[in-house]
């Protein structure tokens, strides 16, 4: 379930930091409204260091094989 609310998270950031800035730049608004799309989109950058501690199939080596 972690992972589900991680995923949403990551798309909300990326979207919503995304149009803010372009809100900022085509738009003519306040620099206010770029920084806060830069925020959002630097946080979207961290959402992977928190996915990487959720433990997954996909992630583990086959059994007899090396991680390496």
């Amino acid at each position: 379930m972690r992972a589900i609310t991680l995923f949403f998270v990551a798309g909300l950031l990326e979207i919503g930091g995304g149009y803010l800035v372009w809100l900022w730049l085509r738009e003519h608004r306040a620099a206010i409204v770029g920084m806060a799309g830069l925020v959002l989109l630097a946080l979207y950058g961290f959402v992977p260091v928190l996915r990487a501690s959720i433990p997954s199939v996909a992630s583990t080596p086959p059994t007899g094989q090396s991680s390496l």
